[in-house]
């Protein structure tokens, strides 16, 4: 029961790492997708002149990642990285949690089993103490009912033995069946280092690949940037005007129209 424990343990850990995986692989790729979108989406472009002039005076569609944007290289590294995750580690992370569901299934049946035994010990020390005490009266010289109920009671006696030895066989079985299974989920639980170790490593290649297929570019310049606009304060609605005055109306001002009146 103590291997029992701390294989659950395990498990409620293994699961939440297994359930953030499958999140990950999901968002990598949704990611993905999304950024190879935006990279082959045209910049924005300034129009200069009117509506009539000339077709030349339009800038070049020039997209977000530009020619040097390898757009077949992130295809192909965020579907390599989905199906290193889903295969060498997803894969036999949800086979060591649903093997220990099975496991923990069958623990209920070895209990039912045990119990058994301790009840059909129990029935079997009573018939025995029966038996004891008849053969205690037949020599005492007790009449041929006593010694009828004795053989009885020794058939009876022996049928239960039977089941009790039938019972045990069953339960040492299927307690070592148990105990095997278990021993078995703790020795594959160390590859759980190895299970980490890939999906970390192949998310970082994902990412360098990635990374590498958009190409080197360099950091924007300081010279151009948001902090550069020149915007000025949107006008206070009402209700911010009436707040910053206290929210309530003003007492009139001597000799304006409201204090003459």
């Amino acid at each position: 029961m103590k291997s029992l424990k701390s294989c659950s343990d395990f498990s409620g850990e293994l699961k939440k790492v297994y359930l953030k995986l499958k999140e990950m692989k999901t968002v990598t790729s949704e990611f993905a997708v999304a950024s190879k979108k935006l990279l082959n989406t045209p910049l924005p472009v300034a129009y200069e002149g009117t509506a009539h002039a000339s077709g030349s005076n339009v800038a070049p569609v020039v997209t977000v990642g530009g020619g040097a944007f390898d757009s077949e290289s992130m295809s192909g590294s965020n579907t390599n990285v989905g199906q290193a995750l889903e295969n060498d580690v997803l894969v036999p992370m949800k086979k060591w949690l649903d093997t220990f569901k099975s496991v923990e299934a069958s623990v209920k049946s070895v209990e039912d089993l045990r119990l058994e035994v301790d009840s059909r010990r129990h029935t079997v020390a009573d018939l025995s103490a029966q038996v004891d005490k008849l053969r205690a009266k037949l020599n005492t010289g007790a009449d041929a009912k006593v010694e009828a109920k004795m053989e009885d009671t020794i058939k009876t006696l022996q049928h239960k033995e039977a089941k009790l030895t039938l019972t045990l066989d069953k339960f040492t079985e299927s307690s070592t069946t148990l105990k095997n299974n278990l021993n078995k989920l703790i020795e594959s639980a160390k590859n759980t280092k190895y299970y980490l170790m890939v999906a970390f490593k192949e998310q970082a290649k994902a990412y360098q690949d990635a990374s590498a297929a958009i190409g080197d570019v360099p950091a924007p310049s300081d010279s151009v940037g948001l902090s550069k606009l020149d915007i000025a304060d949107p006008p206070a609605s009402p209700s911010e005007v009436t707040s910053a005055q206290g929210g309530g109306m003003e007492s009139p001002v001597p000799g304006s129209p409201v204090a003459d009146d």
